[in-house]
C-alpha cells in the first residue's frame, strides 16, 4: 500500500513536471488521509495559485503556515501570495514576523526588500511625468520607467498599461500582448487597456480577439472614439464594410471633425460599390484638412472608378507630392496612368513604388500586369521580372512546404479547389459558369475559395454550383493555406494570376499536391509552385 509520504513525493514530482491534474489529485488524496499534512497544504496552495485560483491558494498556504511555522518556505510562499493578491502591507508584515523569528534567509530578505519597494507609493506627478514622456514619443525612457514601475508596484495596473501602450506604439505586439493582459488582470474594466490590447492583437494577426477587445472597450466607454474607430477599421479590414460604416457613423456623431472616419467610411462605401456616396465623405475630410494625403489618394481612386481619369490623375499627383516616398501613393498614381494607357509611365511609377517596398507582393503584381503591355520590352526581359517575383515571394515560402496526406485511392472523387476574387458579376463568368454547371459530378468535388469584398446575384449562382463555399477575405496566406490543406484539395486552381485580389501568396506555400493557373490571367505567374 502506498504511504502518505510516497504519495506526497509523487505529487511533487508531477507538479515539477507540469502535470498539474495528477499532482492536484495526489495532494488532495494526502489531505483526505492526513488533514494536518502541512506539506500537502503548501504544495496544493502553490499549485492552485498557478492555476489562477488565488483566494483558494491563500487558504491552503495559511493553513500550511499554521501547521508548520518553523518552515521558512511557508512564510515566504504566503507572503508572495499576499503580494500577488495586491495586499503588500500584509505580505510585508508576514515576512517581517518570519525574520524576527530567525527565518532570515536570503530569499526572505529579498522578498522584504521587494515588498518595501512596492509600498513606496508614487506621487501623482510620477504618473503625469510618464504620460508626458509617452506623448513626447520618448519611448526608451517610457520603457525604462514603466518596467521599474511594474517591479516596484506589480499590483498597479498603471505601470503595465503604460508599458503595453509603449510596446504597441512601437509595433512590438508580441511583447505588448502579455503585458497588457497583466494590466487587465489588475483592472479588467479600463477601456484604454482594452483598446490598446486590441491594437497589439491586430499586430500579431489575432484579428478576432482584437475585435472582441475593441468591442469590450466600446461597451465600457460608449463615447470612446479610439475604440469605436479601431473596431470600425478592423471590420473594414476583414471584409465587413456594412458594419464598419455603422461604427464610423457613431464616431462622427461623437466627433464630427474626425477626419479619419470620413476617409475610411468613404473607402468602406467604395467596397460596397457606393462610390458616389464615398465622394461626399472624402469631400468632408478635405474640408477639415485640404492636404490630407490619404484622403487625396482615396478620392483619386474613387474618381478613377467613376471614369473621371483626368481628375483622378490630378489628385494622385497631389498625394505623391505630399508623400513622395510612400509606396501606396505611387502605386495609386501608377493605377491611373495605366488606365489612361500610359503604360511606360505606369511601369516606371510601379518600379519606383516597389523600390520603396521591395517585399510587397501586391505592388509586384501590379508591375508584372503592366509589363505585359509594355511596347519596348522583350519577352525575355519581361519574363526576368516574373522570375524575380518567384525569387522574392516564392522561394521564401518553400520553408512552409510539407508532404501531402491526400487519400491515394484511385476510385475516390478528386477534390478541386478554385481560388478567385471574381466569383461575382465579372467577365470570367462566361467561361467559368458553364464549366461548373456541366462538370463531372461523379468524379470531381468542387471547393470555391472566394476572395470577395461584396457579393451579388452571380455570387449566389456560383454558390449553388459547388460542393463547398469558403469566404477567404481576412484570412492570412498562412491561414488560408492551412485551410486548403485541411480540406484535402488535390488540385488547386488559381483564377486570378497577377490581377487584383489574387492569393498567389497561398499558392507559394503549395497547400495542394497540384497547382495550376487558368482563365483569369493570360501569362505565367512566375511561381515555380504552380
Amino acid at each position: 500500500m502506498v504511504t502518505n509520504d510516497e504519495s506526497l513525493k509523487l505529487a511533487r514530482a508531477h507538479h515539477a513536471a507540469g502535470r498539474l491534474d495528477e499532482a492536484e489529485s495526489l495532494y488532495r488524496a494526502c489531505l483526505d488521509s492526513a488533514p494536518a499534512e502541512a506539506a500537502a497544504h503548501h504544495g496544493l496552495g502553490v499549485l492552485v495559485i498557478e492555476r489562477g485560483q488565488l483566494d483558494a491558494g491563500l487558504g491552503f498556504l495559511l493553513r500550511a503556515l499554521e501547521l508548520a511555522p518553523e518552515n521558512g518556505h511557508h512564510w515566504e510562499s504566503y507572503a508572495q501570495a499576499l503580494m500577488l493578491a495586491q495586499r503588500p502591507q500584509e505580505g510585508l508584515a508576514v515576512i517581517e514576523r518570519a525574520i524576527d523569528c530567525g527565518l532570515d534567509s536570503e530569499a526572505a530578505l529579498g522578498l522584504r526588500e521587494m515588498l518595501q519597494r512596492m509600498l513606496a507609493t508614487p506621487a501623482p506627478s510620477d504618473e503625469d511625468a510618464l504620460i508626458a514622456l509617452f506623448e513626447q514619443h520618448r519611448f526608451d525612457e517610457v520603457e525604462r520607467l514603466a518596467r521599474d514601475w511594474t517591479e516596484r508596484r506589480p499590483w498597479d495596473a498603471f505601470g503595465w498599461k503604460m508599458l503595453g501602450a509603449m510596446l504597441a506604439q512601437c509595433s512590438r505586439g508580441e511583447e505588448a500582448v502579455p503585458v497588457l493582459e497583466e494590466a487587465l488582470r489588475r483592472d479588467d474594466q479600463d477601456p484604454q487597456i482594452l483598446n490598446t490590447l486590441g491594437v497589439a492583437l491586430e499586430q500579431v494577426g489575432r484579428l478576432e480577439d482584437a475585435g472582441l477587445a475593441y468591442a469590450h472597450a466600446a461597451k465600457g466607454s460608449p463615447d470612446s472614439v479610439a475604440a469605436l474607430y479601431n473596431l470600425a477599421s478592423l471590420l473594414q479590414t476583414i471584409g465587413q464594410p456594412e458594419e464598419a460604416i455603422g461604427y464610423f457613423g457613431t464616431v462622427l456623431a461623437i466627433n464630427p471633425q474626425h477626419l479619419k472616419s470620413y476617409n475610411n467610411r468613404g473607402s468602406a462605401l467604395r467596397q460596397l460599390g457606393r462610390t458616389d456616396e464615398a465622394l461626399a465623405d472624402y469631400g468632408c475630410a478635405l474640408e477639415i484638412d485640404p492636404d490630407h494625403p490619404e484622403t487625396l489618394t482615396n478620392l483619386g481612386n474613387a474618381l478613377a472608378e467613376l471614369g473621371r481619369l483626368d481628375e483622378a490623375l490630378e489628385y494622385q499627383r497631389r498625394a505623391v507630392a505630399l508623400r513622395p516616398g510612400q509606396a501606396e501613393m505611387l502605386a495609386n498614381l501608377g493605377n491611373v496612368l495605366l488606365q489612361l494607357g500610359r503604360v511606360e509611365e505606369a511601369a516606371t511609377t510601379y518600379r519606383e513604388a516597389l523600390s520603396k517596398k521591395p517585399q510587397d507582393a501586391e505592388l509586384h503584381s501590379k508591375l508584372l500586369f503592366t509589363l505585359n503591355y509594355h511596347s519596348e520590352l522583350s519577352a525575355e526581359a519581361i519574363f526576368a521580372d516574373y522570375r524575380e517575383f518567384d525569387r522574392r515571394h516564392g522561394e521564401p515560402a518553400r520553408a512552409h512546404w510539407s508532404g501531402h496526406t491526400n487519400d491515394r485511392d484511385p476510385e475516390r472523387r478528386l477534390r478541386l479547389g478554385y481560388v478567385s476574387p471574381d466569383l461575382r458579376l465579372h467577365s470570367a463568368r462566361h467561361v467559368l459558369e458553364p464549366l461548373l454547371m456541366h462538370r463531372n459530378r461523379l468524379d470531381f468535388e468542387l471547393y470555391a475559395y472566394a476572395e470577395l469584398t461584396r457579393e451579388d446575384a452571380q455570387t449566389a449562382r456560383y454558390q449553388g454550383l459547388v460542393d463547398a463555399w469558403i469566404p477567404t477575405r481576412g484570412l492570412s496566406d498562412a491561414e488560408l493555406a492551412e485551410r486548403i490543406r485541411a480540406d484535402g484539395i488535390d488540385i488547386l486552381v488559381d483564377l486570378a494570376g497577377h490581377t487584383a485580389g489574387n492569393r498567389l501568396g497561398v499558392f507559394a506555400r503549395k497547400p495542394a499536391p497540384v497547382s495550376v493557373s487558368w482563365l483569369g490571367y493570360g501569362y505565367t505567374t512566375g511561381l515555380t509552385a504552380i
